[in-house]
Order: C-alpha cells, then sequence, then structure tokens
C-alpha cells in the first residue's frame, strides 16, 4: 500500500516536472539560437553582457526546474530500496519464527526473499533509465501534438480551377490577426504557471488588418507605404495565403484563395521576401530554386533581368558558387 500510494504521487509530480523542464530547456535552446544569428547586433550596440546575463536567468530556470525533478528522483527511489528493506527484514523475522516451529521450510522461505527481489528489482532498475525515459516520454509527446496540429492555410476540399490568370486581385474588408499564443499580461509563462498552480492573465493581441479594401487591376502597378506595423507585409502574406483572413476575402480574378488549390495558385505566384533567404548549395540552385528544371541559359537570363550576372560572374566559380548556410558567405547586398 505505501508503494502504491508513493508511485502515484510520483508519477503526477515527475510527470508534471519533466513537462516544464523540457519547456524551459526548449527557451534556453531557443534563446542560444537566437544569440547566435544576432551575434553582431549585439556587439553593435554592446549587448554581450545583457545577453549573458539573460542566457544564465533561463539557464538557472531550467536548472531549478531540473533540480526539483532530480529531488523527486531522489526522494523516491531510495523509498523503494527502503521498503524493499522493510520487507526482506520482515519475511526474514517472521519465516526464521515460522521455521523454529517447524511449520515453515528453510526453502520456502528463500524462494519468498526471492519473490521479493523479483517484485522490487524491476523498479529499482527503472532508477537508471528513469531520466531518460521521462525525456522521451515528453518529447514524443511534443512530436504527437505537433502531428496533430491542422495547417492553418489548408487546401480547398474540391478546388475551383483557376485557369488562365489575367492578374485582378482584390481584397474585400480584410480583418486579420496573427496567430499566436495570447498575450500575456505578465512575464510569468505556462511553467511557472504549472508550478505555482496559478494561469497567467492573458489578453488577445491586436488585429494587423482591420477591414481592408484593396483593388489591383490586372497589369497594374501597386506599391503600399506606411510607417512600421502598418500592414504591408501582411498583406503580402495573405496575397501569397500564408495566412487566410478571419473575415472577408483575398480574391484572384474573383476567385477566393481558399476555394483554390494551393499548389495551382502557387505556381502562378511570384514572391520576393522581405528578408533575403538563400539555401545552402550554389547560386544556380537558389536561382532556380522556383523552377528546378531551368535551363542555365534561363538561369542566367534571370540574373540578367535582375542586374546580378555581373556580380554572379565575378564571385569564384560563377554560378557555381558555393553558398554557406542562408548565404553567410555573402553580403546582405550580394544576397538581396
Amino acid at each position: 500500500m505505501p508503494l502504491a500510494i508513493a508511485t502515484v504521487i510520483f508519477r503526477r509530480v515527475t510527470n508534471r516536472l519533466y513537462d516544464v523542464v523540457r519547456e524551459r530547456l526548449a527557451v534556453v535552446n531557443a534563446d542560444f539560437q537566437e544569440s547566435l544569428s544576432g551575434i553582431r547586433e549585439a556587439q553593435a550596440f554592446v549587448h554581450e553582457h545583457l545577453t549573458r546575463e539573460r542566457f544564465h536567468r533561463l539557464g538557472r530556470r531550467y536548472y531549478d526546474g531540473r533540480a526539483l525533478a532530480q529531488r523527486a528522483i531522489a526522494t523516491y527511489f531510495p523509498f523503494v530500496l527502503f521498503l524493499s528493506a522493510i520487507a526482506d527484514v520482515i519475511v526474514l523475522g517472521v519465516g526464521s519464527h515460522l521455521i523454529e516451529q517447524g511449520r515453515l521450510s528453510t526453502g520456502v522461505l528463500i524462494a519468498f526473499l526471492l519473490y521479493l527481489t523479483m517484485f522490487f528489482s524491476p523498479i529499482q532498475q527503472l532508477s537508471q533509465v528513469f531520466d531518460s525515459w521521462q525525456q522521451t516520454r515528453v518529447s514524443v509527446g511534443r512530436i504527437s501534438e505537433l502531428m496533430r496540429l491542422q495547417t492553418i492555410t489548408p487546401d480547398a476540399v474540391d478546388p475551383v480551377p483557376l485557369g488562365e490568370v489575367r492578374g485582378d486581385l482584390e481584397l474585400h474588408d480584410v480583418h486579420f490577426t496573427y496567430p499566436q499564443a495570447e498575450v500575456l499580461d505578465d512575464e510569468r509563462g505556462p511553467a511557472d504557471a504549472v508550478l505555482t498552480g496559478t494561469a497567467p492573465v492573458r489578453r488577445k493581441p491586436p488585429e494587423a488588418l482591420r477591414g481592408l479594401d484593396l483593388h489591383v487591376a490586372a497589369h497594374e502597378t501597386v506599391a503600399l507605404v506606411g510607417e512600421t506595423g502598418a500592414g504591408k507585409s501582411t498583406v503580402l502574406k495573405l496575397i501569397a495565403r500564408f495566412y487566410d483572413p478571419d473575415s472577408g476575402a483575398v480574391r484572384l480574378d474573383g476567385h477566393d484563395l481558399r476555394t483554390l488549390a494551393l499548389h495551382d495558385f502557387r505556381s502562378r505566384l511570384g514572391y520576393v521576401p522581405q528578408e533575403s533567404f538563400l539555401f545552402t548549395g550554389t547560386i544556380r540552385d537558389n536561382i532556380a530554386y522556383g523552377r528546378p528544371d531551368a535551363t542555365d541559359a534561363e538561369v542566367e537570363a534571370a540574373a540578367r533581368a535582375v542586374g546580378a550576372h555581373d556580380l554572379v560572374a565575378s564571385l569564384p566559380g560563377g554560378y557555381l558558387h558555393e553558398i554557406t548556410e542562408r548565404g553567410t558567405s555573402l553580403s546582405s547586398g550580394q544576397r538581396q
């Protein structure tokens, strides 16, 4: 009975603690990756000491959560060993008394001791792999949650044929809020709420677009001008259908984008992202990313059309020049 009660309590506590530990470890890793990516900005603004302090603060939170989990393990498994020793003492005491009375043989007593060992041994062995098992459990659970997520831009069940694209674009009464966790009113996170038993206060994030109406006629060139945060990039993301509006509609040649097959629509779309992103490989691979079957002549023609041919030709290897991860071997102007 004591073992059953202790096991139930231990399972509940450690499940909760290991969820917290994995979440805090994810925050540490994300901060570390972000710090490496923004190392030049941190150096330019003399932000190194603040970056180190933040990393140490997040590391301390992870350490505290990890220490609580290890403390629970260090309490439960020695308790199992203690119960095993108590059981051995009771069996030996009662068994020796019964042997003196001639009511029990020595062989039966030894068998009982072996049974006890067989009962407690798996639990004791679990202590050697419990940490890895719990981390694996949490990781698999997170992967399962990710696999269950539905895409935010599902393909149309019965897509409408797009046909020849004229290019008439319309946004009608579009409202949109970026899909994200609701904004916290304080600095506590979900992990802290688990440990303290109190949920942080949340509020809904503001809308990025509110009732936007826009019409771009076929063959018309339109520039969206506005201050930072006005929603210019958001409009382009909705047009590319990286997101769907919360209400309203985005139409191409009169077709709501949600009624079109994603592959059919995006194969007709040309998109230049706000940030220059290059994939590992050659310059030719990156230019031909949208059309992998493009010929060398077509790749060169595309580069000449945007004035990049002379730059590419000046690099070692020309169009076969190897690019490092995210194009870090090139300057910002060269990446653009």
